[in-house]
């Protein structure tokens, strides 16, 4: 799993937004709005992404553990109004996050 951290910036991301704009609107709906969704435009622009590994788990259930997490040092912007509006869509926190009980956390340089 690839995790991305999203910071509050002053400019719409129109990536992002085309997802937004074809979420369900409801939690455990299922929408097709036939958009075909390309993960590296949701990656930060940078020459040499630095990142954080663990063994950790899904985030939904059946939340099955042994998933190998890669969590991006560098946030991608995203709009006040555009993290809103994820938080509406997506509210529901299936895992929060749980103690590493030996697990260790690796990064790259």
């Amino acid at each position: 799993m690839v995790g991305v951290l999203i910071e509050k910036g002053a400019t719409l991301n129109p990536y992002l937004q085309t997802i937004i704009n074809n979420m369900p609107r409801k939690p455990g709906h299922n929408r097709n709005s036939g958009i075909w969704i390309d993960p590296m435009k949701l990656l930060p622009t940078t020459q040499r992404n630095v990142f954080h590994t663990y063994a950790g788990s899904l985030t939904t259930p059946p939340c099955s553990e042994g998933v190998s997490w890669y969590v991006l040092d560098k946030p991608i912007a995203a709009t006040e109004a555009q993290i809103r509006q994820l938080e509406l869509l997506e509210h529901i926190n299936n895992r929060y996050p749980l103690p590493l009980n030996g697990r260790k956390v690796a990064g790259t340089q």
